[in-house]
């Protein structure tokens, strides 16, 4: 790995004032992600955030406008973060339960492989950030779910775990 990973997520954290002691270590994310693998991208261009956030009518999280100027996307597996161009409105896969109309502000943030992982930019936790939430897949019959309370825990787990969908592992809860 070249260290642009190590570097960008130090700058991210420093961004978004998490404590740097909650980063993965250098070692561990050279182990999950290299070498040979660039997960990222070059940055987003801030006019096409703020393109993007006029044309859906909503503001991207802290974490997530900070990640996309650092790099538009990233990817292990697959998507974990779609580039900016794709953050679109959530397509769904499964039922929600006594939902009757989708809101708009649920949105597509990427796609790593079995179920596609959104955001929802309208509700806030008490004391928190947007939920992070999976689209669930009625084929496979997996039902959506909570899996962080905001992007930047989402994303923190996302790391540690080598990019995987940590999820889907046994004993996880939210």
């Amino acid at each position: 790995m070249r260290g642009s990973l190590v570097d960008l997520v130090a700058r991210w954290m420093v961004s978004v004032g998490i404590d740097p002691g909650r980063a993965p270590t250098p070692a561990a994310l050279e182990a999950h992600f290299g070498p040979g693998k660039d997960p990222c991208r070059p940055g987003a261009d801030p006019r096409h955030i703020e393109a993007w956030e006029n044309r859906h009518g909503y503001r991207l999280t802290g974490g997530l406008r900070a990640w996309l100027l650092l790099s538009n996307g990233f990817y292990a597996s697959g998507p974990m973060i779609h580039p900016l161009s794709a953050i679109g409105p959530m397509v769904p896969f499964a039922r929600v339960p006594e939902l009757l109309v989708q809101p708009e502000s649920w949105f597509e943030l990427g796609n790593p492989n079995v179920e596609t992982v959104c955001i929802d930019l309208a509700y806030h936790w008490p004391k928190g950030d947007c939920p992070i939430f999976t689209s669930g897949d009625d084929r496979a019959r997996s039902r959506p779910r909570v899996i962080a309370t905001s992007f930047e825990e989402w994303f923190l787990r996302v790391l540690h775990h080598g990019g995987r969908e940590y999820w889907f592992e046994p004993g996880f809860f939210a």
